[in-house]
């Protein structure tokens, strides 16, 4: 007990002397400055290892979808519904080839179709001049026309040679007068119906060549002289000219009337113009 005692105050002298050197420590000793304690630096952990790279990673195939057998469904049997029965057609007439086709059905056709068709004409013609006294005279002609348009108006032009004239006779005194012509006929020609056509319009002509034949008695003695019918009028003429024609199949019948606009006549003559009624025929292309 007495060492227990003993012991508990030794220990508490040493506390109490030591909290009273801590109080006051300039009395008890020299301050004493710790040394600096330096950080330890981190110790950075080793670099890691190097791992071996992962095996490649095999992928398997897709699998193929098995798609489930379909099912056999028995085509379908439709019921078509039962033909009628017809009748047999009538017996076909029997075509005639083309070559012995009646002619007036291709003409027909030719008609119908616009462009230029060509044709023939001659014919007879009645001609004279405007002066008193003087009578008709009989002459000819020959050409070519063509027909320029559409179905029903068409432009009418011609190539033709011609000839004109005049018959005198009075008293003792007879006088022939003969003119031919190349000319020119600038018509119109209108078809009301595909047979029947009417034909207006002008003329240009020019004298080539003529004669002129006069005879006189006297005291019962014929005198006859003769001279170029362009000695004693102008080779130029113009005038206009109307006529009306039928066309049946490819041939043509036509009657004309051409009366002159041009004073014919020379060194101070009295008018003289051209006259003339003509019949002519022609066949078309």
């Amino acid at each position: 007990m007495k060492k227990v005692i003993g012991l508990i105050a030794c220990f508490s002298i040493a506390v109490f002397a030591q909290n009273e050197q801590e109080q006051h420590p300039s009395q008890h000793s020299p301050e004493v400055a710790p040394p600096p304690q330096y950080q330890q630096q981190q110790a950075y952990p080793p670099p890691q290892q190097a791992y071996p790279p992962p095996p490649p990673q095999v992928v398997p195939p897709p699998q193929q979808y098995q798609y489930p057998p379909q099912q056999a469904y028995p085509p379908p049997q439709y019921q078509y519904p039962q033909q009628q029965a017809y009748p047999p057609p009538p017996p076909q007439q029997a075509v005639l080839p083309q070559q012995a086709q009646p002619a007036p059905a291709q003409e027909n056709c030719a008609q119908e179709l616009p462009g230029i068709k060509f044709g023939l004409r001659s014919g007879l013609n009645l001609s004279s001049v405007s002066l008193d006294d003087y009578d008709f005279s009989f002459g000819w002609q020959i050409g070519a026309v063509a027909d320029i348009g559409s179905k029903y108006v068409f432009f009418h032009p011609g190539i033709m040679f011609i000839g004109k004239g005049a018959e005198y006779a009075k008293g003792t005194m007879e006088q022939t007068v003969s003119m031919y012509y190349i000319e020119a006929p600038l018509l119109l020609s209108f078809k009301p119906i595909p047979e029947f056509r009417i034909n207006v319009g002008h003329y240009v002509s020019y004298g080539l060549f003529g004669k002129t034949e006069t005879k006189a008695t006297i005291n019962n003695n014929t005198i006859t002289s003769k001279e170029d019918s362009f000695d004693s009028v102008h080779d130029f003429d113009f005038g206009l000219s109307f006529g009306i024609g039928v066309e049946v199949m490819q041939y043509y019948v036509g009657i004309n009337y051409e009366f002159g606009l041009t004073d014919i006549a020379q060194d101070g003559r009295p008018e003289t113009k051209n006259q003339m009624w003509a019949l002519t025929i022609g066949y078309n292309f």
